[in-house]
Order: C-alpha cells, then sequence, then structure tokens
C-alpha cells in the first residue's frame, strides 16, 4: 500500500546531529541504520469561497533514530498554482520559508534522488519548491509543522479545479507512510453549487443548501494514490451538466458526464411518488434483523413528502397491509402505519412471489408519478410460486424491456441466504439497484441512508443526446437512472469523433417533459484529465464481470476483461485469475508473465473455483460478496477507492480456505520502531505483489499501478512496463540508476518522469524502445 504527505522531511544523513547526551546501547545491540522519517498525520482544512482557496495543513513527523537529524521540509508547490500569504511554522514558531522555482527545484528533486537512492521526488520535476532547514529533531520524539496559503484556483469550461499535493511514498528513502490523511473542505459559492467530484479519492459530500457544502476524505494508511484532486462547478440550472474528457487523438476518446439536481428546488417544484414498502416478516427474520428492519421502515414514513402516497405490505406464508390500497402520507395515515410496523412478528414462510405481484399492482395504470417498491427480504422462495424464472415474469412480463416507465423495485437482501441473481435482475429491468447487509451490519443504518437518497425526485426516465457528429458508445451506466435531489449522477463513455455542440439531458416527472441543455467540447486531444481512462475501464470491467455472474461466461467477454485489467491496471482476485489464465493459456513464458498467483496450490484452487462459481452459486457468502464488489466496480468514482472495496469483498477470510495465507485473520502488525505500537490490521493477499510494507509477517499489498496512461505490474522487486509484455523479443537498453545516462533520458522524455518515480528497478517502454532500468 503506497503512503502520501503533503509536505516531507528528508534527512541530510551526511549532517547527523551529535547526541546531546551520550547513548550507552547495550553490548548486545547492533547499531540501527539511520531511518527516514515517518508522517504520522496530515491534516488538511481548506476554506474555498467562489475561486479564492486558503488551505491550512497540519503534520506531524516522528523520528524514529536513536540519534539527533538534521533534514530539510520540502512542499511541492502545485503545478501551475501561485500561492499567496505562505506561512509556516515549526512546533508553533514562524519560520521563513525558501521559495524555489522550477529550476532551482529540480536540482534539489536531483540531487535528493541520487543521494537517497529514491526516485520517488521525480513525478515533482516542473514545479516550484518551498523549503525550510529544520533541526535538530531529537530521538524518538515528533515534530509538528503547520503551513497555510492563499490560492486563486482557475475556472476552465464552468469546472473550477483545486489540487492537494501529496508526496507518494513507494516504500523508498524519502519518507514513512503516513498513519492518517483528513482532508476538509469547505465550499462556499455566490451561486448555486453543482458538481462536487473528485477522481483521486473517496469523498463524503455533505451539502447544505444550494450554495455550500462541506467535502470531507478520512483514511489510514493512505489508501489512495496521487494528489488529492476536487471539482466543482457553479450553476443557475435546475440541473447542473458538466463534461470532462479525454482524448489522444489516436482511438476514442473517453468522457465523464456530471448531473447535478438543484438541492432546494424551486417553489412547487417537489414532484409527488408512490412508493410501497414491503417487509419479509417470516420466522428467519427473527431478532436484531426484524427490529432493525422495522426501525427502518418507521425511518421511511417519517420523511415521506406530504404529497406522496403509500402502503405497507408484511409478507410471509400470508400478506398483510397496513391500509389495503395507497394511501396519502398525511400525519394520521403515517401514526398507523407506524403502529402497523410495530405489530409485525415474525412467523411462517416466505411467499417472495406473491408479494411481489400484490406490491406491483397497486400501481394507479394511468398514473405518471414514479412507483417505487422497498422490497426487504432474508431468505429464498419457500410458499407458493418458488421458481425464480417465474417471480422474475412477474415483474418483466416476460419481456426485454420494462414496458412499464414509471415502476422502480429496489431490492435488500438481508444476509446471505437470499437470491442475488433474482434480486439483482428484478432491480436491473426496473433501473433501480440493489444492496445486501451483511450480519454484522446495521439493517436500519443501510436502508434509512438509502431513502434519504431518493426521497426527492428530480428526473425520470433519464437520456443523454449528443451533439451531432459525436458518437458515444459502451456507456455505463446504461440504461441511465432516475435523478434524484442532492444525489450526483456519473456517467462514463467512450466517443468518436470531435466537436463541440450541445448535449442534452431530457427526462419527465409527473408528466412534465424536461430537457436540460449544456454546450459542451468534445476534444480530438486532451490529456489533461489521465485518471478518466481508468475510471471508465474501472466501471466497463464491474459491468462484463456481472455479466458474466448473471447470464454465463463467454470467450469475449474474458477477453475483454483481460484486455482492460491489462490495459488499465484494474487488478481484483478475479480479473488477476482471468489474466493469469489467459497468459498461460497462451503460452507465455513465467518471467514474462505480469500476474502470477502466489501461495499455496489449494489458494490458486481457490480462486478457480470462485470464479467458476460466479454463475452456478446464486445464494451464500461467495455469490453476495460478488455482487457486492462488481457493484464498487460499476459505481466507481475515484477508481483506487472503488478497486479497494471490491477486493475486499471477495477477499474476506470466511470465504477463503482454512490455512491458506489469504484466510489468515487481519491483526494488527507491531511497529518495530516503536515498541508497543500497532500498525494498521492488515492481511496478506494471495495475489503476486507490487507494493509491499511488512512488519512481523503481516503485508499490505497492491497488485498493480496506473500511472499517466501506462499500467505497470511487479515482479518480485522490479516494476514492469504491461507494453513489454509486447517487446519481449526487443532488446532492453541497460541504465543505472541515478547514472549520468539515467538524467539524459529523463532530461529527453519530461514525460517520463512519473513512471521513474515508481523505483529504481524497473522496465519501461520510452519512445518505443524498452528500458531495464537498475
Amino acid at each position: 500500500m503506497i503512503g502520501f504527505s503533503a509536505g516531507l522531511i528528508v534527512i541530510d544523513d551526511r549532517t547527523v546531529a551529535p547526541p546531546t547526551r551520550p547513548i550507552v546501547a547495550p553490548p548486545h545491540r547492533i547499531p540501527r541504520p539511520i531511518l527516514t522519517l515517518e508522517t504520522t498525520q496530515t491534516l488538511v482544512d481548506a476554506a474555498i469561497q467562489d475561486q479564492h482557496a486558503r488551505v491550512v495543513i497540519d503534520q506531524e513527523f516522528y523520528n524514529p533514530n536513536d540519534v539527533p537529524c538534521e533534514g530539510s521540509f520540502l512542499f511541492p508547490v502545485p503545478k501551475g498554482a501561485q500561492l499567496d500569504r505562505f506561512t509556516l511554522t515549526i512546533n508553533g514558531k514562524p519560520v521563513e520559508a525558501e521559495l524555489l522555482g522550477a529550476d532551482k527545484a529540480r536540482a534539489i528533486y536531483e540531487d535528493i534522488v541520487r543521494r537517497a537512492q529514491d526516485p520517488a521526488l521525480l513525478e515533482y520535476l516542473g514545479r516550484d519548491l518551498f523549503k525550510v532547514r529544520v533541526f535538530p529533531i531529537d530521538p524518538h520524539s515528533r515534530r509538528q509543522i503547520q503551513i497555510s496559503y492563499s490560492q486563486l484556483l482557475l475556472e476552465d469550461s464552468g469546472l473550477i479545479h483545486w489540487i492537494l499535493p501529496l508526496h507518494a511514498d513507494a516504500g523508498g528513502r524519502v519518507t514513512q507512510v503516513a498513519r492518517s490523511l483528513s482532508v476538509k473542505v469547505t465550499l462556499d459559492s455566490s451561486q448555486p453549487l453543482q458538481t462536487i467530484y473528485s477522481p483521486s479519492h473517496k469523498v463524503e459530500i455533505n451539502r447544505q443548501g444550494d450554495r455550500k457544502a462541506v467535502v470531507a476524505h478520512q483514511s489510514s494508511a493512505m489508501e489512495s494514490s496521487g494528489d488529492f484532486q476536487l471539482y466543482f462547478s457553479r450553476s443557475r440550472s435546475e440541473v447542473g451538466i458538466d463534461l470532462m474528457t479525454y482524448a489522444t487523438g489516436e482511438d476514442e476518446g473517453f468522457f465523464l458526464l456530471l448531473a447535478n439536481p438543484r438541492i432546494d428546488p424551486p417553489a412547487g417544484k417537489l414532484f409527488p411518488k408512490d412508493v410501497v414498502f414491503v417487509l419479509d416478516a417470516s420466522g428467519s427474520m427473527a431478532g436484531k434483523k426484524l427490529e432493525q428492519a422495522k426501525k427502518a421502515l418507521r425511518f421511511c414514513v417519517e420523511n415521506l413528502n406530504d404529497q406522496d402516497g403509500f402502503e405497507v405490505l408484511r409478507f410471509s406464508t400470508e400478506i398483510d397491509a397496513a391500509f389495503g390500497g395507497l394511501r396519502s402520507a398525511g400525519a394520521d395515515t403515517r401514526r398507523q402505519a407506524e403502529a402497523f410496523v410495530e405489530k409485525i412478528r415474525p412467523t411462517g414462510g416466505t411467499a417472495i412471489y406473491d408479494a411481489l405481484v400484490r406490491a406491483l399492482g397497486m400501481r394507479p395504470v394511468s398514473s405518471e408519478r414514479p412507483f417505487v417498491v422497498v422490497f426487504l427480504t432474508d431468505g429464498l422462495p419457500t410458499v407458493g410460486v418458488t421458481d425464480p424464472k417465474e417471480i422474475l415474469k412477474a415483474v418483466t412480463g416476460g419481456k426485454a424491456t420494462p414496458a412499464d416507465q414509471w415502476t422502480r423495485v429496489f431490492c435488500f437482501g438481508i444476509g446471505t441466504d437470499v437470491n442475488t441473481h433474482l434480486l439483482d435482475e428484478i432491480a436491473d429491468f426496473t433501473k433501480a439497484s440493489s444492496a445486501y447487509v451483511l450480519p454484522d451490519e446495521d439493517i436500519e443504518v443501510k436502508v434509512s441512508s438509502f431513502f434519504s437518497r431518493i426521497k426527492d425526485p428530480a428526473l425520470a426516465n433519464v437520456h443523454a443526446s449528443f451533439p451531432d457528429g459525436i458518437r458515444a458508445t459502451r456507456i455505463h451506466p446504461n440504461p441511465l437512472p432516475d435523478l434524484y435531489r442532492g444525489q450526483q449522477l456519473l456517467v462514463v463513455g467512450r466517443y468518436e469523433g470531435a466537436r463541440d455542440g450541445n448535449l442534452v439531458l431530457s427526462g419527465n416527472v409527473a408528466g412534465e417533459k424536461r430537457e436540460f441543455t449544456q454546450f459542451c467540447k468534445f476534444p480530438k486531444r486532451d490529456n489533461a484529465q489521465d485518471w478518466l481512462p481508468r475510471l471508465w475501464a474501472t466501471r466497463r470491467i464491474g459491468h462484463l464481470l456481472d455479466e458474466i455472474r448473471l447470464r454465463g461466461e463467454s470467450q469475449e467477454l474474458k477477453d475483454e476483461v483481460v484486455e482492460l485489467a491489462k490495459k488499465y491496471a484494474v487488478i481484483t482476485p478475479y480479473t488477476a485469475y482471468l489474466v493469469s489464465e489467459d497468459e498461460t493459456r497462451r503460452g507465455i513464458a513465467v518471467n514474462h508473465q505480469l500476474i502470477r498467483m502466489s501461495g499455496d496450490a489449494p489458494t490458486q484452487q481457490l480462486y478457480r473455483d470462485q470464479f467458476r462459481a460466479l454463475t452456478r452459486d446464486k445464494s451464500g457468502d461467495l455469490a453476495v460478496a460478488s455482487s457486492r464488489s462488481f457493484q464498487y466496480l460499476k459505481d466507481a468514482g475515484a477508481s483506487d477507492a472503488s478497486i479497494a472495496l471490491g477486493v475486499g469483498e471477495v477477499s474476506r477470510p470466511s470465504l477463503l480456505p482454512a490455512g491458506s495465507p489469504a484466510s489468515m485473520p487481519k491483526r494488527a502488525a507491531r511497529d518495530p520502531r516503536q515498541p508497543g505500537r500497532e500498525l494498521a490490521a492488515v492481511a496478506p493477499s494471495p495475489i503476486a505483489s507490487p507494493v509491499r510494507v511488512e512488519t512481523e509477517g503481516a503485508s499490505t499489498e497492491q497488485p498493480a499501478r496506473y500511472v499517466s496512461g501506462k499500467s505497470f505490474f511487479q515482479r518480485g522487486e522490479q516494476w514492469i512496463d504491461a507494453e513489454a509484455q509486447s517487446m519481449k523479443d526487443s532488446e532492453a537498453r541497460s541504465l543505472e540508476f541515478g547514472s549520468e545516462q539515467y538524467f539524459k533520458l529523463l532530461a529527453s522524455h519530461p514525460e517520463a518522469r512519473v513512471w521513474l518515480a515508481l523505483g529504481r528497478n524497473l522496465q519501461v517502454v520510452i519512445g518505443r524502445q524498452l528500458y531495464d532500468i537498475h
């Protein structure tokens, strides 16, 4: 796992400060080498008002050495940024920092790379640098450093972009992995805020009315990669539309469409809906599950809008209704519904077919109001019609596309004894979604959070029309889901053509046809958003794996997964298995394979069995884990975070054979530099690892990196450019790390700095030449 830090202290080990008192070491103790400093935490508080940002960064550094050290604190300036009112304090005392231009900064970066034998800083070549000496740093002591600065943010095509530079630590000698990163960004706008999006990190967005929002990110062990990036836009439109693109001019381009309804609707624009809540009250729901589900239903009823209609059904062997039909959500009917829910008791079997038919039959025939069914069950059908195909037919009517454009069936599977294929296909057909609540998760929290998101429809039956001359393909999600107030729609896809024109988002609510238009540019070349291809590939792979899971595998589907996984470094247990299988099938020599499954034979067989079980097992732990895993990929907003979450779902110790490396329980590894202090809980993975941080047998691993258009995989201690596999018959040019020829290559190919920053031992293709750096 890779760590990140906004600023860093580089120890000058040639000027290690003498100890203030003699150090007496036990005679049996071998003197330790000078270790790098550890960044224990990074706290960022940014306030952005329109296009003016005020940023405060608090960092804590720890000296794990037995002797005092001197060093230089470095803060790389975001590329293209102009910082004003820059101040820096060390342990509360103001100090003067020197601002170095890009040319002088380059010499310092390269000198550190040579001395520390660590290329991590190469990615900052071309940036200005703030520098200040820090000394002495006493043994096993901490230094608090605070940076504050102001910055004017630029606006491009309606989007404002803020970057927080985060120095990458790939296990080198410059800094150690930080323990925690906390970022809080307060947005305050004179116009209504629309898009708020981070492509780099998983964030929580708390909108406080139309003109203010708080964006937060919290992580331990720095599980994200690259600088923290945040985009936001402002618009007075009822639905704001923004577009980001990436195109090389050599192939189809990539696009990201973001749509955001105003959180505060205009007067009279709160659209009513009809909702039927359906709760499984069979005997298996007894205990905590039913009590949490009842609390969730009470929350949902309390949060209906006054104009909504609703009904509550409980089902087991029979079906009972609160009213016998839809009722307006007045105070009296809400009290009656809550009393009905309170009296629900667990008993009998599970009549899923009858419950769905009853709920769907409540939609008024001529109504054009959104009709929502919230369906909660913890089991397989046991009463009445139990054939999943017949149950699905009750929803689809045997048709490939829904005749009813207004019905949405949101499914919640409680526990793992549910038919995930059935629930997922019902939700997919009705353009809704499904979710699964594991035994250790809270049903009330999950359902309540979901209902808060869909309580206010803004646009149903959404359709996007692109400018003439632009052909959009491989769009995800497809079809587009409904828009809800306070929720952001992210749509990715590929495009052919190069033209500017109007992008139209259309739909309707309550019978009213609505269109929203935004002038957008689809350029032939635009390489600014180099993260966008991987975001598209992550969502595409999630879709393809789900197709395999629900409808069976084909060679075409597997081949596309393999191609995308290798090209964009989207590595999960399933994609790693498919890549490994493909390379073996094609007879690629072991020393040229990008993915090699590690661990014992039973663990390798496990992943084969897991993949084969995708289409066979419709219920159980693995079925639920796979559904949740692929949903993370399909909904990806920040690729690294979504891939990590998806991997976590199918790598739970309960899914792995006892005694295999991957089944070992997670535990907190002790930090050898600080007795008694523990690192984050981690568990080994059966997939060959590129970046490995090990302490006493525990490890965290990241099997691949996607850097500025290239995918890299690690083989032993060496990073391998995926493109090198196609050049296995070409002679590699050997370069010694840090040599004169190494820096000449860097000077002649400045675009390579981010690739060379990966490590001092790598194979990389630059300008159609394969280089072997060691």
